[in-house]
């Protein structure tokens, strides 16, 4: 069995680092995406030596530009779930806004215009 040191991956260890953060800590900024949803990381990757049995399952990193996808965004980061996918891939395989979402985005994009907007007015003047 090959050992998986993780200063050896350090993007793999990094990508199952953010993925515990983002799904077990309630601090964490995206932690309402993921773990307030009911997303979690499977149990034994998150134990003493569970970096060696993700690498086990997921394998190294393919190519740099690869991330860690999961196939179905309403299950966790568990075995049957997973794959090593490009930003392309993973934008397609996203959850769809809701309502309110949209609504909040839309709100976002209006203010940020309105900042240009007087941003120039400040430059012309």
């Amino acid at each position: 069995m090959f050992i998986y040191q993780p200063k050896n991956f350090k993007s793999e260890r990094s990508t199952l680092s953010e993925a515990i953060g983002r799904c077990h800590n309630p601090n964490h900024n995206r932690y309402n995406d993921y773990g307030g949803r009911g997303i979690f990381v499977h149990d034994e990757w998150r134990t003493e030596g569970g970096f060696q049995k993700f690498m086990e399952y997921v394998g190294p990193k393919p190519s740099p530009e690869l991330t860690l996808d999961r196939i179905d965004n309403d299950k966790g980061y568990e075995p049957g779930n997973l794959r090593w996918a490009t930003r392309s891939e993973q934008q397609r395989n996203r959850r769809p806004m809701s309502a309110e979402g949209r609504k909040k985005m839309s709100i976002a994009c209006k203010r940020a215009a309105a900042r240009r907007k007087v941003l120039r007015q400040l430059q012309m003047a």
